[in-house]
């Protein structure tokens, strides 16, 4: 079992999320538009970003003790974290997207 975290943040707030991700080291290799970059909708535009990783130990213990400042950032951040199976990150992700009443966008961001 790995555990696996769903983060969605709103639109409003994505390019602070990017760079707290950037400033931790969370930002794959060759991320563009920046680690929050799954775009969500409740209708026609882009409402929320997400991103869905595997949890490290070095995620959680940052979680955990968050750096002076991320508080009211991480506030906004919705997070749901459990424990999967092998291959079962996307399951999870669209477990949580469809209980926020939310969806893939398909539309040129």
């Amino acid at each position: 079992m790995t555990k696996s975290a769903v983060f969605i943040v709103p639109a409003a707030h994505r390019d602070a999320a990017n760079a707290f991700c950037a400033a931790q080291g969370w930002q794959p290799q060759g991320a563009d538009p920046g680690t929050f970059c799954i775009a969500l909708t409740t209708g026609t535009e882009p409402t929320h970003y997400a991103c869905r990783p595997d949890l490290t130990p070095e995620h959680e213990a940052i979680l955990a003790n968050p750096p002076p400042g991320a508080g009211p950032l991480l506030a906004v951040i919705d997070m749901d974290i459990r424990a999967v199976g092998p291959s079962e990150g996307a399951v999870h992700f669209r477990e949580v997207i469809a209980a926020r009443g939310l969806s893939l966008w398909t539309g040129e961001p």
